[in-house]
């Protein structure tokens, strides 16, 4: 069976991945976050998402890393998430509207 690696220390990625009963370490990416020539959030959630995946994934020969970053859109309406599956290397954006949460 092949390790699954969550590539991040977020206590709360550490919770949810917990939470659906899924076995598996963390090794925290060492990826410096670059975020000077990103205008548009989704992009920037991938881009990042991603380059922390390949960090960890260059310690694992045969593992699915999940690599993650949350960002707030300015107008504080929406959370934008962007687990990457580094297995079938295809990042997935999740969209929380937060404007009825009080």
């Amino acid at each position: 069976m092949r390790k699954i690696i969550l590539a991040s220390k977020s206590p709360r990625r550490k919770f949810l991945l917990k939470q659906i009963g899924l076995d598996f370490e963390i090794h925290e990416s060492e990826y410096e976050e670059d975020m000077t020539d990103m205008n548009d959030p989704h992009e920037l959630v991938k881009f990042l998402s991603l380059n922390k995946a390949r960090d960890v994934a260059r310690y694992y020969e045969d593992a699915i890393i999940i690599g993650a970053d949350t960002f707030r859109d300015t107008s504080f309406k929406n959370l934008m998430m962007s687990p990457f599956d580094f297995s079938n290397k295809k990042p997935r954006i999740l969209t929380i509207n937060l404007s009825n949460i009080k």
